[in-house]
């Protein structure tokens, strides 16, 4: 019983890396096509939103004036502060800390950071990508968030998640900036 057992975990193995193979082949060839299908794009002179050139690090700004604040690691840690300006109570904003993953490297293409509101018992996760916008001027962070809120029962989680979207741009501190 023992034998037949090990050689049916072997022929999963073996089945499991070919699968495994084949699928990483199409993907790349799937990546391949999506460029070529970019450049010729570009080459009728359309203009796409790209992500050369873009780094997370620095201060940002979304639409309901909430600030963020990231410093990249070499290993691609998010370390930073999350000021929120959005408050049941309409008081001023509070500070929070925040921390995320990013791919490593000289372009910091997709992300994601976490904060924990500590005092409003809830968490809300970002997750996104790094623009710069068709002028080639503007870096933009297009992310999607959930939040979720602590309820005292199970029977309460159906209502404790929100989903929405955020869009931050580049944010001089000391300045009046507002969201564009």
């Amino acid at each position: 019983m023992n034998r037949v057992f090990l050689i049916t975990i072997i022929i999963t193995l073996i089945i499991g890396a070919t699968l495994a193979s084949a699928y990483q082949g199409v993907l790349t060839k799937l990546l391949r096509n999506k460029h070529k299908m970019e450049e010729k794009r570009l080459d009728k002179g359309e203009q796409l939103i790209h992500y050369s050139q873009c780094n997370l690090q620095g201060s940002w700004i979304n639409e309901l004036n909430s600030t963020v604040n990231i410093t990249v690691t070499e290993k691609g840690q998010l370390i930073g502060e999350y000021h929120t300006a959005v408050t049941s109570g309409g008081g001023p904003g509070v500070t929070f800390p925040l921390m995320g993953l990013t791919s490593p490297g000289e372009s910091y293409r997709t992300f994601g950071f976490t904060v924990n509101w500590h005092y409003f018992k809830s968490t809300t996760s970002w997750t996104g990508q790094c623009y710069t916008d068709c002028t080639g001027e503007q870096e933009v962070l297009i992310t999607t968030w959930i939040l979720t809120s602590e309820k005292s029962t199970c029977g309460d989680d159906w209502e404790a998640n929100l989903v929405g979207k955020d869009v931050f741009t580049r944010y001089k501190p000391g300045t009046t900036q507002t969201p564009s």
